[in-house]
């Protein structure tokens, strides 16, 4: 999962061998119609039913640099409750990284992850140009959760 104050970026993939095969990439959008604690609920109740829907047992969720400028509150917060969530579901292996800890499980060096994250299609995966920075983070982080 890649975290944004407006959006959450999340894949399900699975890798057999060098293949990749991804079963579904998406974005939830945080509802701004909502206040806080509705939009952290709803968030909640949303991934709950997409890991049950896809039986997800292994999960990373991107988290914010060391070296970010500003934290935003809200992204802190849905980073937040997506932990609790996990910690109270089925996901038995789980792990928040930053992307030299993504590089580390997929066994690249951070340029390379950078440059994957860039646009490079490290691990050939159809339509890769297609997607957005964000999407490129969360089947990274889809691929090192099958490393856990």
């Amino acid at each position: 999962m890649r975290v944004s104050p407006k959006c959450i970026f999340f894949c399900v993939a699975e890798r057999v061998e060098d293949e990749v095969n991804i079963l579904v990439i998406d974005k939830i959008i945080v509802p701004i119609a909502l206040e806080i604690p509705d939009k952290l609920s709803f968030l909640r109740i949303l991934l709950y039913t997409i890991i049950n829907q896809y039986q997800i047992d292994h999960a990373i969720m991107r988290r914010i640099e060391d070296n970010s400028k500003t934290v935003d509150v809200t992204r802190t917060n849905i980073e937040g409750v997506i932990q609790e969530l996990i910690s109270n579901c089925r996901i038995q292996k789980y792990r928040t990284c930053k992307l030299v800890q993504l590089g580390q499980l997929l066994e690249q060096e951070i340029k390379e992850i950078k440059t994957c994250v860039e646009g490079n299609n490290l691990y050939e995966i159809e339509e890769w140009d297609t997607y957005k920075k964000e999407e490129r983070e969360s089947v990274l982080c889809a691929l090192a959760a099958s490393e856990l």
